[in-house]
């Protein structure tokens, strides 16, 4: 393992040059994220977008905190209905335990829709869109002990079509399968309450799990552990080949030291990523956000409590090197340049080249170093900006 500290300058953009919201912003590749405002003390919270080259394109302050924001870009099937459909928009969903997600047009930076929970609801912070265009939205019931995911159609003026129960609490993040029925469900496994805030009800009987559901039928398809109850597994990545990878955050005492993240893809257990017990330990037992790249050669694991970002190989499961920066979270792949992003709450992003290394070759270790030289590119926006914990892309 390589590990490397950056140390960023505390310089910030002027607000002064924003988009109005009167004029589109016509660019392609867009970084979206929920976000803080340190100075806002009356609506500190909202969405933004920024480009890859590190503009701030607007800013939306919005009543809910966001957890992660969904790519809303026309389907295939959307094309030729209308006018409208053509236009690129984003869903953000409120943090646990909000009750709204918010439609946004990216181009001008304005909300088309806001969706509020149904009675005794609240969500968890992340949501999927199927191949029909359906968003489907893990939630919590406060009424009973019990979870579900909502499906919405966004065609349909955001009509509730209907719950699917889960066989469990504390669904955290789900993602939608390339066949367009299955669901891929991060079941954190713990129980909460808004009347007693974000405390953890259930600790000592907590059973987490990764759970295949056909969202067809309802029916439980596989439900795969994780080696001790107490590794709540809450976010995940899905390669193209419909691998998932998943990540924990352990709730047990802090002497105890497992794996984080988890591989798998039809396997009858769930295989553990691979590196030294002491790097496992820098990562605190938290793993806050996953992403991966289009070719699943590689994953990067975010612990923003740790202040530490991980590079892995997807084909051995280990370990490759780790980068230095404070409170890191939000994680996303962009296509063009071919890197990951990397975001904070110190209102910071990171670019970090996607640069194939080839193992098999003599010069590995000549290659590996060179890259330590050339790989990392910074961009420093507002510093009064705190990027919540996800971060996505739309190209």
């Amino acid at each position: 393992m390589n590990r490397r500290e950056f140390v960023f300058a505390g310089l910030g953009l002027s607000l002064a040059g924003l988009f109005s919201c009167d004029t589109p912003l016509n660019v392609r590749t867009l970084l979206l994220s929920g976000y803080q405002d340190r100075f806002n003390k009356a609506n500190p919270y909202g969405i933004a977008a920024a480009s890859i080259e590190g503009k701030l394109r607007f800013m939306l302050p919005l009543p809910q905190r966001i957890h992660q924001v969904l790519d809303m870009s026309p389907l295939q099937l959307d094309v030729g209905k209308s006018k409208n459909s053509e236009a690129r928009s984003c869903l953000a969903i409120a943090r646990r335990p909000g009750t709204e997600l918010y439609q946004v047009d990216v181009e001008r930076g304005f909300l088309l829709n806001k969706v509020v929970a149904s009675a005794n609801r609240h969500f968890f912070g992340h949501a999927c869109r199927n191949k029909d265009g359906k968003v489907l939205v893990p939630q919590n019931h406060l009424d009973k002990k019990a979870a579900s995911i909502a499906v919405y159609d966004p065609a349909d003026t955001w009509r509730l079509l209907e719950e699917i129960p889960l066989p469990g609490v504390g669904p955290h993040q789900i993602e939608c399968l390339s066949d367009g029925k299955t669901l891929a469900v991060a079941m954190g496994g713990i129980h909460t309450h808004p009347n007693t805030g974000r405390r953890k009800l259930n600790i000592d009987t907590m059973q987490s799990s990764l759970l295949y559901i056909d969202s067809n039928d309802s029916k439980v398809l596989a439900e795969y552990y994780p080696e001790d109850p107490k590794l709540s597994l809450r976010h995940m990545a899905v390669c193209r080949d419909d691998r998932v990878i998943i990540a924990a955050q352990y709730q047990g005492p802090s002497e105890n030291i497992f794996p984080l993240a988890f591989s798998h893809h039809g396997e009858e257990n769930l295989k553990a990523f691979s590196a030294a017990e002491e790097d496992w330990r820098a990562h605190q037992q938290y793993i806050g956000s996953v992403s991966v790249d289009p070719s699943g050669n590689t994953a990067y694991l975010s612990s923003p409590r740790a202040g530490i970002v991980s590079r892995w190989n997807l084909n051995s499961l280990e370990l490759e090197e780790s980068y230095s920066l404070r409170d890191a979270c939000g994680l996303a792949y962009a296509k063009e340049p071919q890197a990951f992003y990397i975001s904070n709450g110190l209102g910071q992003i990171v670019n970090v080249k996607n640069t194939a290394i080839d193992r098999g070759a003599d010069q590995y270790m000549a290659q590996k170093q060179a890259l330590k030289q050339s790989q990392i590119n910074t961009t420093v926006f507002e510093k009064t900006m705190i990027w919540d914990n996800h971060l996505t892309i739309l190209s």
